[in-house]
């Protein structure tokens, strides 16, 4: 199914949310739909998991599948909400301009976030939106590469109160892209990427990664922002260092994960540190390799990462799926058999990894679930063959684009709902990517 506007999308969500008012649940103990687009939901007396563990959740479509092609197609990253809802950073397909469009945790569009897109932000030179993320508020802030943060009300509003930080008027840095960013409970903003801070300097050929601390106010007047540069020989002296996750732990503590770019000279590689206090722009010494602050590899690139708050810290490389304990010091993986893309933490505490199976070829989005323990991850086989759901999408789009594939259960458990985009094309055979989303049954 098909849908040609974000108008036409809402319009069958409310229809489908109002067709489906009282309707019975289909999985066991679920107490329904909030009716958020006009249904007042099931009443959620269903057979239970054991029966329709993996299917399609009709309630939300008749297949349990919206595909649609909106102006703002390609995911770039796909980021769950402490209140259940998920927002979606896309970029238009021409790449020219961006927009962050926001779920219900059911997975329809949220009708209240104005238009109901953040749509037209402007791209830079080198790419578009990065990250988004939501405060305590529901303020949203994303961060634009090297062109600017900004902030913008719950409802989609550019934030009048916040002074957008543009990142070629930072005094003190010379420069600075960022490309993941991490909201504190007071309002802070911990942005992530790399550029130098004036007094640092790093080793010949060496782009270190970085971080600000950006006050609730935005930019000062000064333009002098908090932050700190750094870089990793650990995962190698040369190229460009890239912070792409962060995550502030209850300790306080700033978590991070960062990427060497590929080059001739470089064969890339993956760094996860600790910042011991943000502020102090300290490595925690108790981390990682040799009192480092940094545990690195070599031998793979991080897709996504889930940081735990016991400061263990979960990847997905593509391939594997890997676990590194909460000294930073030892690890432990498995192979996945999928392409790995998202990954999420379930209430029932099972591991969610969203990506394209089979992993080669002309595919359809996919869900593996985990369970960790003794040191290992187990697949959950009661889901499916090597613990995997595949989601049928239409026989016109191809392969899914692994960096916005994720998965997120609803808040009631009964269901999950699957982001993604697939690439596509059009009658007259040029290029479109469809985003997707579906819900299966827990």
């Amino acid at each position: 199914m098909k849908i040609s506007s974000i108008a036409g999308l809402l319009a069958l969500l409310g229809c489908l949310a109002a067709c489906s008012s009282g309707s019975s649940g289909n999985a066991s103990g679920s107490t329904g739909g909030s009716g958020t687009n006009g249904g007042s939901g099931g009443s959620g007396s269903g057979s239970g998991a054991s029966g329709n563990r993996g299917l399609p959740d009709t309630t939300f479509a008749p297949d349990g599948v919206i595909e649609n092609t909106l102006d703002y197609n390609k995911i770039v990253v796909v980021s769950p909400q402490s209140d259940g809802k998920i927002l979606i950073g896309a970029m238009n397909n021409d790449q020219t301009t961006s927009a962050v469009i926001r779920l219900n945790a059911d997975g329809s569009v949220d009708s209240t976030l104005s238009d109901p897109a953040i749509k037209n932000i402007p791209n830079g030179l080198y790419g578009g939106l990065y990250d988004v993320a939501a405060d305590a508020n529901g303020r949203i802030v994303v961060t634009l590469g090297e062109t600017a943060i900004r902030r913008y009300t719950a409802t989609g509003v550019l934030d009048d109160t916040f002074n957008t930080v543009e990142s070629n008027l930072i005094s003190n840095w010379t420069p600075f892209w960022s490309y993941a960013i991490t909201v504190g409970q007071d309002g802070a903003i911990y942005a992530g990427g790399h550029g130098t801070v004036q007094g640092f300097t790093p080793p010949s050929g060496v782009n270190p990664y970085a971080f600000l601390q950006i006050s609730d106010y935005g930019m000062p007047p000064d333009g002098h922002m908090l932050g700190c540069s750094n870089y990793s020989n650990y995962v190698t002296t040369a190229g460009w260092q890239n912070i792409t996750h962060l995550s502030l732990l209850p300790t306080g503590a700033l978590a991070f994960t960062i990427n060497l770019e590929k080059s001739a000279t470089s064969g890339g590689g993956t760094g996860v540190g600790r910042f011991s206090q943000p502020a102090s722009c300290t490595l925690d010494g108790t981390y990682g390799t040799n009192g480092s602050g940094v545990w690195s590899s070599t031998a793979f690139d991080v897709v996504d990462a889930l940081f735990e708050t016991t400061g263990s810290v979960d990847l997905t490389t593509g391939e594997s799926l890997v676990h590194i304990d909460p000294t930073g010091k030892s690890m432990t993986s498995t192979d996945l058999p999928l392409s790995g893309g998202g990954i999420t933490r379930a209430p029932d505490g099972r591991y969610l990894v969203a990506g394209q199976y089979p992993p080669a070829g002309k595919n359809s989005m996919a869900v593996v679930y985990y369970s960790y323990s003794n040191g290992g991850f187990t697949p959950d086989m009661s889901v499916g063959k090597q613990g995997v759901i595949t989601i049928p999408v239409s026989t016109a789009l191809g392969y899914p684009a692994g960096v916005g594939l994720r998965a997120v259960y609803t808040p009631d458990g009964s269901s999950t709902v699957v982001v993604g985009s697939m690439q596509g094309l059009n009658a007259d055979g040029t290029a479109v990517e469809h985003l997707v989303v579906a819900r299966i049954l827990n």
